[in-house]
């Protein structure tokens, strides 16, 4: 299909030299760019004590629970599980993120978002590079997340460990918030661009990337996307 053809050549013009561009699909191309957490409106207490509960529950159920100390960690495996973090999810797999613009909301238009992470991080503190989750402003970030501390204003992009499998397939990367601001409206165009996916592409755009391989089980892996897939296949609702 020509819109498939014409959105490849338009990832394709974004490379960088560095070959790091992030992408990410919403099935909505009015959603802003901000974590869920962030669109809750829940309380900074709140999220201390929901973060904090989350962690000790969750340590008697784990075989091996991260360490308290590495706050990073328990952001991943938290936003992973669903619950709502200051994390934003990307992915260095354009693909994977058409996916997720085009497989559900049928009727509304989506939006793939493509990121240059380190004209990012130039922009908000001054280094054209991935940080490291331990490193400052985003260590400060996510312990804030957890103590209920002041958070720094900055929003990062960070390079992140490959904690599960459903994170290697989707190639999954992640910025972290402190604040609440939309990315769209805070940084430059060099930084951030935007493509609508009208909805009326959404149904031929699913199908062609099926045929490359790109699907809900590819992406995560379990019977959960199976028996979603069968029941998109059958047109079962």
């Amino acid at each position: 299909m020509a819109f498939f053809d014409d959105l490849v050549n338009e990832i394709a013009a974004t490379r960088q030299p560095s070959g790091e561009v992030w992408f990410r699909g919403q099935a909505d191309a009015s959603w802003a760019l901000v974590p869920r957490l962030l669109r809750s409106g829940i309380s900074r207490e709140q999220e201390k004590n929901m973060l904090t509960r989350f962690r000790y529950r969750a340590m008697g159920m784990l075989e091996y629970p991260p360490a308290d100390n590495d706050p990073a960690r328990w952001l991943f495996l938290m936003q992973h599980h669903g619950l709502p973090t200051r994390l934003l999810d990307w992915s260095e797999s354009a693909l994977a993120a058409v996916f997720f613009a085009v497989a559900d909301k049928p009727d509304t238009d989506g939006c793939l978002y493509i990121l240059v992470p380190m004209a990012l991080n130039e922009q908000k503190v001054k280094q054209r590079v991935l940080l490291a989750p331990t490193s400052s402003p985003c260590s400060e970030i996510m312990w804030a997340s957890f103590k209920g501390s002041k958070m720094p204003p900055k929003i990062v992009a960070i390079s992140t460990y490959a904690s599960n499998d459903r994170l290697a397939r989707q190639r999954g990367t992640f910025t972290v918030h402190g604040i609440t601001d939309d990315l769209c409206n805070i940084v430059a165009s060099n930084v951030l661009r935007s493509i609508v996916i009208p909805s009326t592409l959404k149904r031929g755009l699913l199908e062609a990337l099926a045929h490359l391989g790109i699907t809900r089980t590819s992406l995560f892996h379990d019977l959960d996307a199976l028996a979603w897939e069968m029941r998109e296949q059958y047109d079962i609702s």
